[in-house]
């Protein structure tokens, strides 16, 4: 049994979180009419389970994305179609069980909802 996130309801639920976010974003500043905002890094805490997203445009193919502890949703970065593919096949990701191994003191890009890595994540079954 494999649980799948659609590209829309990953984009809807961004969106919602986006607004729940905007304290954290009070570091943008208005200049001249227009809103500059900083990049918002924070140090990701609790663990990440691990999604398979379908990616429904030109484009198609898959993304990682993970649920935190506290139910965010946040994008994996480093790891293409054939890497979920390959961990899929092998038996070491499972879409909604396999949570993330993820380093100490991992970041997370506020902004863009992302992960900051240095390489693939490890997996934990």
């Amino acid at each position: 049994n494999t649980l799948l996130v659609s590209h829309n309801m990953m984009s809807s639920l961004k969106s919602t979180l986006l607004v729940l976010a905007l304290p954290i974003l009070s570091a943008a500043q208005t200049t001249g009419g227009t809103l500059s905002v900083e990049t918002q890094v924070q140090v990701f805490e609790g663990t990440c389970t691990a999604f398979i997203e379908i990616i429904e445009s030109a484009e198609e193919g898959e993304k990682l994305v993970c649920e935190s502890s506290d139910g965010m949703m946040y994008d994996v970065p480093l790891v293409d179609t054939a890497w979920i593919e390959e961990k899929r096949q092998s038996g070491e990701l499972v879409s909604g069980a396999t949570v993330l191994d993820l380093p100490e003191n991992t970041m997370v890009d506020m902004q863009t909802w992302s992960l900051i890595l240095s390489g693939p994540p490890g997996l934990l079954n």
